[in-house]
């Protein structure tokens, strides 16, 4: 999952693909509890971000009465913005929605009517809007949660799920959908089957959704430092030698080492340690890629990114002041001490109880 401030023309056919979790909605088998919802980002433009939902999230009918339908008029569409809407959002994530106009396009694999444009906050893509978005089959290809499921949405062998469009489709009853291996699809599925999954996909002001990302950037950044420090002794990994040479002479062996520094300075995780220890030698080797791993109280965190020397002797003097006897060794301008900070950083909280929750910072 990539987890970043979005930027103007972003896409979601660019690299990396870029995610944000906006709004909550049920993803538990009972539908107890509504959680953070991931979200693909397919555009940005005029201000605006694009969003369809990561995963298949529920698996309500197009309509719920098998008859001649279309987008603008089906139950689907009502339920969307109604019900799901109402669910899903705050009233400040409601207000950041933007309200977008659909066109009645006609789908150009299907003689069939195409309904009357609409002016939704809540959608489901077009025919035309996938294939722009989503060129490929692998591309649509989609898990559902397990809240889908547990409505009667269909998987495959694979795990994937069959989700709607709102185009028009083979016949009057049977709107435009995904296949579950990625393809549009030219099975029979009438309005009214429940097996078909949801992906709703709203235009949302970009300012906002930027905003949001770097608040819980900066809540992930705290509750990770915090984990560290209530640990007091967590425990780096690194590779002595490039991961791409031969094995020879202890080249890629994995080395482990206890470390006991964590602090957060002007918005960033540093680490401590110093140049000439092999350490630092085999991170700044391996393009400062290492892994972290904690635990305390029957929980484990493991971290992964980069590890960025910004060479900067106040960072290095603030952590000095807050951990005196790193003076016994280190001192800001002594060549040696070094204060690497985390970029790219995925934390992965994990249990004894099976649960694992993952946050960018």
């Amino acid at each position: 999952m990539t987890f970043a401030l979005l930027t103007a023309g972003m896409t979601w056919a660019q690299s990396p693909k870029a995610t944000v979790l906006f709004g909550k909605y049920y993803q538990d088998n009972e539908g107890q509890m509504l959680s953070p919802v991931e979200w693909n980002v397919l555009d940005e433009k005029g201000g605006k971000t694009l969003l369809i939902t990561a995963k298949t999230i529920d698996s309500k009918p197009f309509h719920q009465k098998r008859k001649a339908v279309t987008w603008d008029r089906c139950d689907l569409r009502q339920w969307l913005n109604g019900a799901f809407l109402q669910t899903a959002f705050t009233d400040e994530e409601q207000s950041a929605i933007a309200v977008t106009d659909l066109p009645a396009v006609k789908n150009p694999r299907f003689d069939t009517p195409v309904g009357k444009a609409t002016r939704d906050k809540v959608f489901l893509l077009s025919y035309e809007e996938c294939l722009r978005y989503m060129p490929t089959d692998a591309d649509r290809k989609n898990f559902p949660t397990e809240y889908a499921v547990a409505q009667g949405c269909y998987v495959n062998t694979d795990g994937h799920a069959a989700w709607w469009l709102r185009s028009n489709g083979m016949n009057k009853t049977e709107p435009e959908h995904l296949a579950t291996w990625g393809n549009f699809s030219l099975r029979h599925h009438h309005v009214d089957d429940p097996i078909i999954g949801d992906r709703p996909a709203v235009w949302v002001n970009t300012e906002y959704l930027n905003k949001q990302i770097a608040k819980t950037m900066e809540q992930n950044l705290n509750e990770v430092a915090a984990f560290l420090k209530e640990c007091h002794v967590f425990y780096i990994a690194t590779v002595e030698g490039r991961s791409t040479e031969g094995r020879s002479q202890g080249e890629n062996q994995p080395r482990v080492r206890p470390f006991g520094v964590a602090e957060i300075v002007d918005g960033k995780l540093y680490l401590t340690t110093g140049r000439k220890k092999d350490v630092w030698k085999q991170i700044e080797a391996n393009e400062g890629r290492f892994e972290i791993c904690a635990q305390k109280d029957g929980e484990w965190l493991r971290i992964s990114g980069r590890l960025v020397d910004d060479d900067n002797a106040e960072v290095r003097q603030t952590i000095l002041d807050r951990h005196k006897y790193l003076t016994r060794m280190y001192t800001a301008n002594d060549g040696n001490f070094v204060t690497p900070y985390i970029a790219d950083g995925e934390a992965r909280f994990c249990s004894f109880n099976g649960e694992e929750r993952r946050v960018k910072f």
